[in-house]
């Protein structure tokens, strides 16, 4: 029974390791969508954009300061935009990041943590 349990399991902690190993990152948007659906925490990508540019985080190009790139927070990967044929630069939120900003909006959003 238990062999049956990890083998469905599998999947699931292999995503986990993915995020844990902090190769994995996610956009914005992604992350003020989980914080909705695991949290409810209805922040939005816009205001999320906001509220980190308010705290310092992000410049007013919603690129990290260095000081959060360096405590390993976010990367900032270049997409190709074919149109102005250039790269654009976007943040990404590590695992880490992740759980760091979830301390700091949780305290202003004053929510429970759902296990």
């Amino acid at each position: 029974m238990l062999e049956k349990k990890a083998e469905e399991d599998r999947p699931k902690v292999q995503l986990a390791e993915k995020f844990i190993s902090g190769n994995e990152t996610v956009s914005v948007g992604i992350y003020a969508k989980m914080l909705y659906d695991k949290h409810k925490i209805n922040i939005g990508r816009t205001r999320l954009f906001e509220w980190l540019r308010r705290k310092g985080i992000l410049d007013g190009k919603n690129i990290p300061y260095q000081k959060y790139m360096n405590a390993g927070w976010f990367k900032v990967v270049s997409i190709p935009n074919t149109h102005l044929k250039e790269n654009i630069p976007t943040t990404r939120i590590t695992a880490k990041g992740q759980q760091k900003l979830f301390a700091l909006i949780q305290k202003e959003y004053k929510t429970a943590v759902n296990p």
